[in-house]
């Protein structure tokens, strides 16, 4: 607000509201009200009503130099209600606070998520309550989803100063109704024999065989599936030496999107091999425009259908067990670790730490052959 020496002005300072008078009717000493409330839009709405009262006091000659009619156990109007925020205002102001920095999925993870948080008792205060009506109306893992993060968003609303600041009332709920936490699934990589069945089945299947490249290119690559769906000739050096991981493409909500770097927010060049640069050298011959993989329509490979239909017919035969797209990676990187290659050049080529690479992708089953030089 541009400051007025004519007139008594409502003002904020320090996240207190006050009211400032002009320092003529002083001798040219400033004058403040306080008035002890915090700075809102409702307890400015406040004080700019007293100092409206002062400026009419003033212009009629009845202005208490005292200052005592003005303070706000002697004015007319009461002061405000505090406006206690919600639990889905606080949800989304997060979500605002966030949205920068979140990938698409995450974004649409937090607005699934949002739905609920709309639909339940909106007093954050009240942790039991909403937890007792997240069991009643959703499943126990979507309780346990939302009460994780109301813990996250409640950390964030404390130290922003948008709620008092206390103990997180939400800390531990969802961990608590989750019980034992359940380790990762165990690594699932393939077989030298069920990788040559699998190309096989999916390079002579009349209706799925355009899926043949894009899954040799997991086995060859161990790259995340959103990569490959999104993997353009750009990225690729011409002579097929190297490739630029630098972006990847995840369907959202029906719609494609573009997520810029990696789900680690990285670029890397991955070094390709002889076998790697033969599918290149072949998918480039019949490259129709930018993109390296693609239906016999055009766009992009859906990755849930390949994961669901044509996974579940050709792969589940052959494997007999449950598997998915994202084996490739595990088989990948077991390969390379069975090879001798040192972990830490794996886990820079696939995007991952050496211990999420021990962890997560490591299947120990298939290189319990390997011994000791």
């Amino acid at each position: 607000m541009r400051r007025n020496a004519g007139i008594a002005e409502a003002r904020s300072c320090r996240g207190r509201v006050l009211i400032r008078l002009p320092r003529n009717w002083y001798e040219g000493k400033l004058k403040n009200i306080s008035l002890g409330l915090p700075e809102s839009a409702a307890n400015m709405a406040f004080a700019a009503n007293i100092a409206n009262q002062i400026n009419s006091d003033y212009a009629l000659g009845q202005f208490d130099r005292s200052l005592a009619r003005y303070k706000p156990q002697s004015v007319s109007m009461a002061a405000p209600a505090p406006v206690k925020i919600t639990i889905s205002e606080l949800w989304e102001k997060y979500c605002q606070y966030k949205h920068p920095s979140w990938k698409i999925k995450t974004i649409d993870y937090y607005r699934r998520l949002g739905i609920y948080v709309a639909k339940m008792p909106q007093e954050w205060e009240q942790p039991l309550a909403i937890r007792e009506w997240l069991l009643t109306n959703t499943t126990r893992d979507i309780a346990v989803r939302v009460l994780k993060t109301l813990q996250t968003v409640l950390t964030w609303a404390i130290r922003c100063r948008l709620i008092p600041e206390q103990r997180n009332p939400y800390e531990r709920m969802g961990a608590d109704l989750q019980g034992k936490k359940q380790p990762p699934p165990p690594a699932n990589a393939f077989s030298a024999t069920e990788v040559t069945q699998i190309l096989h089945t999916f390079t002579h299947c009349d209706r799925w065989s355009y899926y043949a490249p894009f899954v040799h290119f997991l086995f060859l690559t161990g790259c995340r599936p959103s990569e490959a769906v999104g993997l353009t000739w750009p990225q690729i050096a011409p002579d097929f030496s190297t490739i630029r991981f630098d972006r990847s493409v995840v369907k959202v909500q029906a719609k494609y999107e573009i997520n810029q770097l990696s789900k680690t927010n990285r670029s890397r060049l991955f070094p390709c091999g002889g076998p790697l640069v033969a599918l290149l050298t072949e998918l480039k011959a019949s490259a129709a425009d930018d993109l390296v993989f693609q239906p016999p329509a055009g766009g992009y490979i859906d990755y849930e259908h390949l994961a669901h239909k044509p996974w579940a017919r050709l792969v589940l035969p052959i494997a007999k067990r449950s598997t998915t797209p994202y084996s490739c990676r595990d088989t990948f990187i077991t390969n390379e670790i069975a090879l001798g290659k040192p972990a830490a050049i794996i886990a820079k080529w696939v995007d991952n730490s050496i211990q999420m690479i021990e962890r997560k992708y490591l299947d120990i089953d298939r290189i319990s052959s390997v011994k000791p030089g």
